[in-house]
Protein backbone atom coordinates (compact mmCIF):
# COMPACT_ATOMS: atom_id res chain seq x y z
CA UNK A 1 0.00 0.00 0.00
CA UNK A 2 1.62 3.17 -1.65
CA UNK A 3 -0.22 5.67 0.61
CA UNK A 4 -1.79 4.96 3.59
CA UNK A 5 -4.39 8.05 4.03
CA UNK A 6 -8.43 6.78 3.39
CA UNK A 7 -10.02 10.58 1.71
CA UNK A 8 -8.20 12.77 -0.11
CA UNK A 9 -9.28 16.85 -0.01
CA UNK A 10 -9.29 18.05 -3.40
CA UNK A 11 -10.91 21.88 -4.63
CA UNK A 12 -14.21 21.69 -6.62
CA UNK A 13 -13.55 25.00 -7.95
CA UNK A 14 -10.71 24.14 -10.22
CA UNK A 15 -12.64 21.01 -11.44
CA UNK A 16 -15.47 20.84 -14.01
CA UNK A 17 -19.12 21.89 -13.78
CA UNK A 18 -21.08 19.07 -13.42
CA UNK A 19 -23.87 20.91 -15.71
CA UNK A 20 -22.06 22.62 -18.50
CA UNK A 21 -18.52 20.64 -18.42
CA UNK A 22 -16.73 24.11 -18.19
CA UNK A 23 -13.42 23.82 -15.95
CA UNK A 24 -12.28 26.14 -13.40
CA UNK A 25 -15.48 28.31 -13.20
CA UNK A 26 -17.14 26.65 -9.89
CA UNK A 27 -16.89 29.23 -7.14
CA UNK A 28 -18.09 28.95 -3.39
CA UNK A 29 -22.11 29.71 -3.00
CA UNK A 30 -23.06 31.11 0.26
CA UNK A 31 -25.71 28.65 2.38
CA UNK A 32 -29.51 30.22 1.75
CA UNK A 33 -30.99 28.63 4.43
CA UNK A 34 -30.94 26.41 7.62
CA UNK A 35 -30.64 23.25 6.06
CA UNK A 36 -27.85 23.91 4.08
CA UNK A 37 -26.03 25.61 6.74
CA UNK A 38 -26.31 22.32 8.26
CA UNK A 39 -25.71 20.30 5.76
CA UNK A 40 -22.61 21.88 4.81
CA UNK A 41 -21.29 21.77 8.52
CA UNK A 42 -22.00 18.26 8.91
CA UNK A 43 -21.13 16.76 5.62
CA UNK A 44 -18.03 17.13 3.10
CA UNK A 45 -20.39 18.73 0.51
CA UNK A 46 -20.05 22.10 0.41
CA UNK A 47 -22.24 24.54 -1.76
CA UNK A 48 -20.90 25.48 -5.53
CA UNK A 49 -22.37 27.51 -8.15
CA UNK A 50 -21.05 28.05 -12.17
CA UNK A 51 -20.32 31.34 -13.17
CA UNK A 52 -20.61 30.30 -16.92
CA UNK A 53 -24.39 28.49 -16.94
CA UNK A 54 -25.12 29.66 -13.72
CA UNK A 55 -25.57 25.76 -11.75
CA UNK A 56 -25.97 25.39 -7.87
CA UNK A 57 -25.28 22.34 -6.50
CA UNK A 58 -23.78 20.42 -3.44
CA UNK A 59 -20.32 18.79 -4.40
CA UNK A 60 -17.71 16.54 -1.96
CA UNK A 61 -14.49 18.08 -0.96
CA UNK A 62 -13.12 14.62 -0.39
CA UNK A 63 -13.26 11.86 -2.32
CA UNK A 64 -11.87 8.26 -2.44
CA UNK A 65 -9.02 6.49 -4.67
CA UNK A 66 -8.35 3.06 -6.01
CA UNK A 67 -5.86 2.78 -3.44
CA UNK A 68 -7.73 4.29 -0.28
CA UNK A 69 -10.40 1.47 -0.90
CA UNK A 70 -7.85 -1.09 -1.12
CA UNK A 71 -7.01 0.32 2.16
CA UNK A 72 -10.75 0.53 4.03
CA UNK A 73 -10.99 -3.42 2.38
CA UNK A 74 -7.53 -3.88 3.87
CA UNK A 75 -8.52 -2.69 7.30
CA UNK A 76 -12.56 -3.93 7.36
CA UNK A 77 -10.55 -7.84 7.03
CA UNK A 78 -8.27 -7.27 9.57
CA UNK A 79 -10.65 -6.23 12.31
CA UNK A 80 -12.85 -9.28 11.41
CA UNK A 81 -9.72 -11.73 11.80
CA UNK A 82 -9.12 -9.94 15.21
CA UNK A 83 -12.64 -10.48 16.32
CA UNK A 84 -12.67 -13.98 15.45
CA UNK A 85 -9.62 -14.77 17.01
CA UNK A 86 -9.92 -12.51 20.29
CA UNK A 87 -13.52 -14.35 20.40
CA UNK A 88 -12.13 -17.85 19.88
CA UNK A 89 -9.69 -17.60 22.80
CA UNK A 90 -12.33 -15.85 25.24
CA UNK A 91 -14.43 -19.02 24.55
CA UNK A 92 -11.72 -21.41 24.70
CA UNK A 93 -11.06 -19.71 28.20
CA UNK A 94 -14.38 -19.58 29.34
CA UNK A 95 -15.05 -23.48 28.54
CA UNK A 96 -11.64 -24.44 30.93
Amino acid sequence: MKNPKILFYRNPSMGACPECGTVGMLKKSRSRNLWEQLSKKLTPYKYYRCRSCGWRGKISTYTFTKESVKSIFFYLVLMAVSVFIIKTVIEKLLLR
